[in-house]
């Protein structure tokens, strides 16, 4: 579905106090492949606040829904609120009669997609024990280390 034709604004519609502009976009706006990680599962709701000055349109925006993908750590799925705030400005010459603010704001989705989603379950799941640590030095002390003798900081030595 293309949405791109309801995100025009009319300069003549930009009076001097600006313009509050908002659009619930269809989730699919964006176009993201099957095979991506992520993906909107509410519309994209979008409020812009559109001022003009001078040869210049200035559109500070707000884009949020709810995105699902899977944890990076435990491959559950998940789901998060995406919130993200962007300002696009447009040159404008004396002929221009309107700006198109769609090719831009999905650039904008696209870029402000989290790279990896971790589950909040999953936040201590690979720590190591003292335990662990000690074992894991203690087996390291059989193998050959060219470089344990160097004096590399370390958690110890930063707490002293």
């Amino acid at each position: 579905m293309n949405d791109l034709s309801r995100l025009r604004i009319l300069l003549k519609d930009i009076k001097d106090e600006g313009l509050v502009y908002t659009r619930s976009l269809d989730q699919n706006f964006v176009e993201l492949g099957p095979e991506e990680y992520v993906h909107f599962i509410r519309p994209i709701d979008v409020r812009a606040k559109i001022f003009r000055a001078e040869d210049t349109v200035i559109a500070d925006i707000q884009i949020s829904s709810r995105i699902k993908a899977y944890c990076a750590r435990t491959l559950e799925p998940l789901e998060r609120d995406f919130h993200l705030k962007c300002m696009l400005d447009y040159e404008i010459e004396p002929k221009t009669e309107f700006i198109e603010l769609g090719d831009d704001i999905r650039q904008e989705i696209i870029v402000g997609l989290p790279v990896r989603l971790v589950s909040d379950d999953s936040e201590g799941l690979f720590e190591i024990s003292k335990d662990e640590d000690r074992i894991h030095k203690e087996n390291n002390e059989h193998t050959h280390q060219p470089f344990a003798n160097l004096n590399l900081p370390t958690e110890e030595n930063d707490e002293k």
